[in-house]
């Protein structure tokens, strides 16, 4: 019996060794959207904008009740990232390289040009400048914007300014979201993130530890690329 645990004590702490490179940017990404949203949000969502596929008590799809509302819209939004992580975990097993590229570049450029803006925006006026708004703004988001391009399509900056924009990525993306969800949702979605990110990187049959898996088979670009967007 006690060599049973023993194995298994072993095989989780082979786990963790594996993927002790990827707390550290989960718990900064996790830090760094709990900020933003506590500085620049002051923990509140934006009534202006409705994600009308989550249940919310502002229209007509709703419990009847906010709290049953918030935690529903909690499971909604982890299941569907579960869907598209293992489905991203099929596409990179089964090898369709363009597809990943394709699907990564675009999704990278919308973030670190669109929704990098967005969050400069708000950041901007939480500060108190609101003269030539826009022009800061597009300052802003354009230097970060070519700065992300420069270091994700090509290999001649070092790893710590990639993960650096990985990070921040995940976190002004976790605030765009956020800030578009209804009462109660925040919370209820913040600690199932939390839990799916402790299954993903930790669990044996976690996405993440499945891409690393068959990391091998990849090219470095793509090997790269995969890993950090789950990161």
């Amino acid at each position: 019996m006690d060599g049973i645990w023993i194995e298994r004590i072993e095989k989780w702490r082979h786990e963790i060794l594996q993927t002790k490179r990827i707390l550290i940017p989960v718990i900064s990404n996790l830090l760094l959207t709990l900020t933003g949203w506590y500085f620049v949000y002051n923990c509140e969502t934006d009534p202006n904008s409705l994600a009308y596929y989550l249940l919310d008590s502002r229209h007509n799809f709703t419990t009847g009740s906010d709290l049953y509302d918030g935690a529903l819209n909690g499971v909604i939004c982890v299941s569907l990232l579960a869907f598209m992580s293992f489905f991203m975990l099929l596409v990179a097993i089964y090898n369709f390289k363009r597809l990943i590229k394709a699907w990564l570049s675009i999704s990278c450029l919308l973030i670190i040009f669109g929704i990098s803006a967005l969050f400069a925006r708000d950041v901007f006026i939480k500060i108190g400048i609101t003269e030539y708004l826009w022009i800061w703004t597009i300052a802003a988001s354009g230097i970060y914007g070519i700065g992300g391009v420069a270091v994700f399509f090509s290999e001649k900056f070092p790893l710590w300014l990639h993960q650096f924009y990985v990070v921040t990525n995940c976190a002004i993306v976790s605030l765009y979201y956020l800030r578009m969800l209804p009462a109660h949702t925040t919370w209820f979605l913040l600690c199932a993130i939390t839990l799916w990110d402790a299954f993903a990187v930790l669990a044996p049959q976690g996405p993440l530890n499945l891409i690393t898996g068959c990391a091998e088979n990849y090219s470095d670009n793509v090997n790269s690329s995969i890993f950090n967007v789950y990161c």
